[in-house]
């Protein structure tokens, strides 16, 4: 089975967007490297971020240096498919339920969950003038790789 997923930085999941934007063009599952110390603050905003995206959530946490491990895996309802454990260092495996996640998708639910055809500028970068070609304020951005 084939699955979109896509990857986010730790600061990232700090904006509700990122994760929006990720899963409109696709993502089905949510990878996050992480490094800083996760409590339940963080945890529950995680788990809020598979919820309002219909996306399962992956992260990998360091632990030593301040950073406290507590890795979890949720899924688009925000249930844990991996508990979180604090200072706990190794190889962690979570079974994630794609076919679950698309019919939930599928479902009307998941499509106004998803739906953004009454808020058109939301999630569309290339309407914002900072991404205009050379002369827009991220322009510096627009290199090609």
């Amino acid at each position: 089975m084939v699955v979109a997923a896509a990857e986010q930085i730790c600061y990232d999941r700090e904006n509700p967007e990122s994760a929006r934007l990720l899963a409109v063009h696709g993502a089905e599952v949510i990878l996050v490297p992480n490094a800083c110390g996760v409590g339940k603050q963080l945890l529950d905003q995680f788990a809020t971020r598979a919820v309002e995206n219909g996306v399962d959530m992956v992260m990998a946490n360091h632990v030593g240096f301040g950073m406290n491990g507590n890795s979890p895996a949720y899924d688009f309802a925000g249930r844990a498919v991996h508990e979180p454990v604090e200072g706990a260092e190794g190889l962690f495996f979570a079974r994630l339920d794609i076919p679950a996640l698309r019919e939930y998708r599928s479902s009307s639910l998941g499509q106004g969950l998803r739906n953004f055809s009454s808020r058109p500028g939301l999630c569309n970068l290339q309407q914002s003038p900072a991404f205009n070609g050379n002369t827009g304020a991220l322009s510096r951005f627009n290199v090609p790789l």
